[in-house]
């Protein structure tokens, strides 16, 4: 429930400075994607991966090739570093996953969030939410797929926010991205370590 204000909450700060594109893609219109480009979009939803022919195929139309997400995107912010460690204190860490399209451009930010404090060997999450950002207008924010979090007021919490974003412009069919997330953040002095999935 915590997180679905810190999201609602989110969305009207946002929208206060003009950023409900973040939120919600706007629509693409463009003319009929070509056959041999539909294919190659298809090769690349069934495998996830795309083979230098098909590449090349959607490179010859910079159009089509400047909304679809590249599968080998997906980089994780750099890493932050806790400068002083404590034995109290609270933190917010931001962490995001920068997502291109094959020509290069940003496509989406997916952030995960967490704040929280730590005191007497434990931790204590103040929130946690999710959010898209920079979106170049052909992504959709479909929500969490996976949402856990364990050992809040105890000496490690783990928290992991999977998402779901489907890249769709024109008439080709859906692609799918599952940004993810994971941390675990330590109450002896409020270092956090993190992995995620592109």
């Amino acid at each position: 429930m915590r997180a679905k204000i810190a999201m609602a909450a989110t969305a009207c700060v946002l929208a206060a400075a003009g950023l409900t594109a973040s939120l919600a893609a706007p629509a693409f219109a463009s003319s009929p994607v070509p056959d041999e480009a539909k294919a190659a979009i298809a090769r690349l939803q069934e495998t996830g991966k795309l083979s230098g022919a098909d590449r090349a195929i959607l490179l010859k139309y910079p159009k089509i090739a400047a909304h679809v997400v590249d599968p080998d995107s997906g980089t994780l912010a750099p890493a932050e570093t806790v400068q002083v460690l404590a034995a109290s204190g609270c933190h917010n860490a931001d962490r995001y996953i920068a997502y291109y399209t094959l020509t290069g451009a940003k496509a989406f930010d997916w952030h995960s969030v967490i704040n929280y404090c730590w005191s007497g060997g434990k931790i204590s999450l103040q929130e946690r939410y999710f959010y898209m950002a920079n979106n170049d207008g052909t992504n959709y924010d479909e929500g969490l797929i996976l949402d856990s979090q364990s050992g809040n007021g105890t000496a490690t919490y783990y928290s992991r926010m999977q998402g779901k974003v489907e890249n769709k412009f024109g008439d080709v069919s859906w692609t799918v991205k599952y940004p993810r997330i994971d941390y675990k953040a330590y109450g002896s002095d409020g270092h956090y370590t993190i992995t995620q999935t592109p």
